[in-house]
């Protein structure tokens, strides 16, 4: 009983800000009181009718999908070579890809992304290139860890002894497989990149350029206009972050378990 009302306070702490966002997006004037006054749909029609907004989401989708890629060509073989034929050199690459991007702050990642790729004569100042890059490091360790963990626990270094011993060459084993059995993770993995990406805030305002503004940077500059604005640009962004996060649990599942 005390666990149900513990899960039920966490679920209505979770769903509080949310509620308050779409009252704020259909609400009129919210100042100094409790509730805004009135209902509608003025920000909702100014959102939708700003240029800036569509400008924003297609920066931000194409910066998710280009983490997203270079997460794909780096993790698999990463994944493969640690779970297949583990060493110390692998072992610190992991350490630091593992822990790198979580354990340095976003802002200290920023000035070194920007230092050594985006410098004040670089061509690549500001631009997407930097963005995907900064991004895609920042994600990093959410692809790797749940595609080592799905190696891990089928016995990767078997699957491909097994695959080579039919007379398969290891790269043919691992994509044929070894890597379908790491489905779920790489799934997982593709969800939490996604995620990550469309909601980074602090290091995308420190590598983007004024051209490449994403939906988050759009959503901050809201607030400085109006509440009811800034509450209809962020209500889209959370509810995209619900539909990811289902969406991977849903894909990701065994059939047996979803029938």
């Amino acid at each position: 009983m005390i666990a149900r009302g513990v899960v039920t306070a966490y679920l209505l702490f979770l769903l509080a800000p949310v509620v308050m966002l779409a009252i704020g997006a259909f609400g009129g004037l919210w100042v100094a009181t409790p509730l805004p006054e009135g209902v509608t749909l003025r920000w909702v029609d100014a959102l939708f009718a700003d240029p800036v907004l569509w400008r924003a989401l297609a920066t931000s989708a194409t910066v998710a999908l280009g983490a997203l890629a270079v997460n794909l060509a780096i993790v698999p073989p990463l994944a493969g070579a640690l779970a297949v034929r583990p060493g110390p050199m692998l072992a610190l690459v992991e350490l630091l890809v593992r822990t790198g991007p979580v354990a340095v702050p976003s802002g200290v990642l920023g000035f070194a992304l920007v230092a050594v790729l985006a410098g004040p004569l670089s061509p690549l100042q500001g631009s997407l290139a930097v963005l995907i890059a900064a991004h895609a490091v920042l994600a990093l360790p959410y692809m790797l860890a749940p595609v080592l963990a799905d190696l891990g626990e089928r016995d990767a270094a078997g699957l491909l002894r097994m695959a080579t011993s039919l007379g398969a060459g290891p790269v043919r084993g691992f994509v044929t497989i070894v890597l379908p059995a790491a489905r779920g993770g790489l799934i997982a993995g593709t969800a939490a990149v996604v995620a990550v990406s469309i909601g980074e805030f602090q290091l995308t305002n420190l590598v983007a350029g004024f051209l490449n503004r994403t939906y988050p940077l759009l959503v901050a500059d809201g607030f400085q206009r109006a509440t009811g604005y800034a509450c209809a640009a962020t209500l889209p962004l959370v509810l995209l972050a619900f539909a990811n996060a289902l969406a991977g649990r849903s894909i990701g599942r065994p059939k047996e378990q979803r029938a």
